[in-house]
C-alpha cells in the first residue's frame, strides 16, 4: 500500500499570501478579515491561494469601486469555510451555478476562472459556492477539508508531541495578516 501524503496548509497564511497584490494592486479597497485561529486545510498551499486568488479577483473586479472586501475563516464541524464577500452588483439566481461554467467566456488576465477553481478544489474534496443577492453584493464560500491536529504528545515522535522547529513560519497566525494589513 502507498504512503500517501496528506497535505497540510495554514489557511491564514494562504490567505495572507493571496491578499498581499492585492493590497498593492486596489489600495483604496478597505479588505476586512476575520479569522478563527490558525485554521488548518487538507489541501495543498498552491491549490489554496489559487482559489483565494480567483475570488479576491472577482470581488475586487465587480464591487462597487470603494466598497470593502470581507474575508471570514471559520472552522466548523471538520471543516474550514472561507467566505469572501464584497458590495457589488451581485449574482441574479441562475448565475449562482452558471459562474462555474466551464464554457463561460473568462477573461484573458491570467487567472483559471472559476471552473477551473472548482475543479482543483474538488480533488482534494473541498467545495466553491455561489450566493448572491442581487444590488447587494456576491459571496464565495470556500469548504474546506480541516486537518485536525491532535494535541496528545506522540511517544513514536522524536519531540514527544512538541511542534518541530520551523514548524509554523510567516502568515501562520492572524497577527501577521493584521499587522500586514491594518486598517486605514
Amino acid at each position: 500500500m502507498a504512503n500517501t501524503r496528506v497535505p497540510s496548509t495554514s489557511v491564514v497564511g494562504a490567505l495572507r499570501a493571496a491578499l498581499t497584490p492585492f493590497r498593492f494592486t486596489y489600495r483604496w479597497r478597505d479588505f476586512v478579515v476575520f479569522a478563527d485561529d490558525r485554521p488548518r486545510a487538507a489541501v495543498p498551499r498552491h491549490v489554496l491561494v489559487a482559489a483565494l486568488d480567483e475570488v479576491l479577483s472577482n470581488a475586487c473586479r465587480y464591487s462597487h469601486p470603494h466598497g470593502p472586501v470581507r474575508v471570514e475563516v471559520r472552522q466548523v464541524d471538520g471543516r474550514v469555510l472561507v467566505a469572501v464577500s464584497d458590495e457589488g452588483e451581485g449574482l441574479e439566481p441562475h448565475d449562482e451555478l452558471a459562474v462555474f461554467d466551464e464554457d463561460l467566456p473568462r477573461e484573458d488576465d491570467g487567472r483559471e476562472g472559476l471552473a477551473a477553481t472548482r475543479a482543483a478544489l474538488e480533488e482534494y474534496g473541498a467545495h466553491i459556492i455561489a450566493t448572491s443577492r442581487p444590488g447587494r453584493g456576491s459571496l464565495f464560500t470556500l469548504d474546506l477539508p480541516a486537518l485536525v491536529v491532535l494535541d496528545e504528545p506522540r511517544l513514536d515522535h522524536p519531540s514527544h508531541g512538541q511542534p518541530e522547529a520551523g514548524a509554523s513560519g510567516p502568515g501562520d497566525d492572524l497577527a501577521d495578516v493584521v499587522e500586514l494589513f491594518p486598517n486605514d
